[in-house]
């Protein structure tokens, strides 16, 4: 976009008026670059502010749902709490029912054996002799 000055015009102020030119066309290009660098910094600020304020405005739903996260937690461990009790107190009674069972056992075969042991006899003989007379 460069200038030319009219036909007849010195050499040096010729020369001079295209450096000047140039600088000022260079002078434009520099603050172009910065308004456009301006121009993306002030878009980026624009989409931050955006997700902070769609974040705070979905900042309540987001506190009740962990609220509800928690609640649910705090119920499953609960329930897991309750589990484990109940496994717990079936494997006593299962340990007291295999021990009843067991002493049971053990005095049924006791009962058994001594029944089932032949009743010692003893045959006695006694020989008698009778005087003849």
């Amino acid at each position: 976009m460069s200038i030319m000055p009219p036909d007849g015009t010195p050499l040096d102020m010729r020369d001079l008026l295209i450096r000047l030119d140039q600088r000022v066309a260079d002078g434009f290009d520099n603050m172009n670059k910065g308004f456009a660098e301006q121009k993306r910094e002030t878009d980026a600020l624009k989409v931050r502010v955006t997700d902070i304020e769609r974040d705070l405005g979905d900042r309540p739903m987001l506190k009740a749902q962990h609220f509800n996260l928690v609640t649910r937690v705090d119920d499953l461990e609960d329930a897991h709490a309750e589990v484990s009790g109940a496994i717990k107190a079936t494997r006593l009674w299962g340990a007291v029912i295999v021990g009843v069972i067991a002493v049971l056992g053990y005095l049924g075969l006791t009962v058994e054996l001594r029944s089932a042991q032949p009743v010692a006899t003893s045959k006695t003989v006694q020989t008698v002799t009778v005087p003849t007379g």
